[in-house]
């Protein structure tokens, strides 16, 4: 035999004593940090998408809010353009009564002189002279001479202020002559002084009496 001595490899161990690998607290430390991270992951997932649905929904909030907000302005134009369309319309409606009845008035006032005159024609002429002044010369389309005032009143007196005297139409037409037939009294300048003052047949019996017929007495 050789004297070398032989190495005797001894068994680590009973079998059943060692741990098994999945036992091992340095696998038990990596699962549970596997585990955790798995768990952080699928939370920040989670609040990502509630994050992301939140702001979807905002931005949908948003969006309804613009949408709301047009479709407002759009009815305030649509109402300011009806309002404007009925209030042209209403004042044309109302012009179109005001010039029908400026027409029926211009008619009927046309119709009452033509009547006047007719009935100033047939009727003799009535002449009422009160305290009537010195008599001057008429001739016909021709304005007598009146250069001075023979009633006594003060100069650049009104129609109403004649008759506020108590002098009829006779004595108001010498006054205007005396006063240079003043366009004060003879509103409309056609050569008829105070005719919206007295009334119609006294204007158009002085007048007929004149000889003087003009488009005032309807001829």
């Amino acid at each position: 035999m050789s004297d070398t001595p032989t190495e005797t490899i001894q068994p680590d161990g009973d079998p059943s004593k060692k741990q098994s690998a999945f036992k091992q607290p340095w696998f038990l430390a990596l699962m549970a940090v596997l585990l955790i991270a798995v768990v952080a992951g699928v939370i920040t997932k989670t609040v990502n998408e509630n994050q992301n649905a939140k702001i979807g929904a905002i931005q949908l909030q948003q969006k309804q809010d613009k949408a709301k907000a047009a479709a407002a302005v759009a009815e305030v134009k649509h109402d300011a353009a009806a309002a404007k369309q009925k209030a042209a319309a209403a004042a044309a409606a109302s012009k179109t009564k005001r010039d029908a009845r400026a027409l029926a008035k211009a008619q009927k006032d046309a119709a009452d002189a033509k009547r006047l005159a007719q009935q100033a024609q047939k009727t003799p002429p009535k002449v009422t002279v009160v305290n009537p002044p010195a008599p001057a010369p008429v001739y016909v389309n021709s304005t007598p001479d009146y250069s001075s005032n023979s009633l006594g009143l003060p100069s650049g007196l009104l129609c109403k202020d004649v008759v506020a005297h108590g002098f009829g139409y006779s004595d108001a037409v010498s006054y205007w002559y005396s006063e240079g037939s003043p366009s004060r009294m003879d509103a409309d300048n056609d050569g008829i002084p105070c005719e919206t003052v007295y009334s119609s047949s006294d204007v158009i019996s002085y007048w007929n009496g004149q000889g003087v017929y003009g488009g005032y007495l309807g001829n």
